[in-house]
């Protein structure tokens, strides 16, 4: 990405990739905060 920006096709209408976002939105905003160390993955 260009501008370091990521792109999410969401559907809350259809619960179609919500949580998987905001999952990895959360993971990418500690990353570029430098804070990766906070980032548990459930997986």
């Amino acid at each position: 990405a260009k501008n370091r920006m990521a792109f999410f096709e969401v559907s809350p209408l259809c619960d179609f990739n919500i949580r998987e976002s905001f999952s990895e939105l959360s993971r990418m905003a500690l990353h570029r905060n430098g804070m990766e160390r906070l980032w548990r993955s459930n997986k």
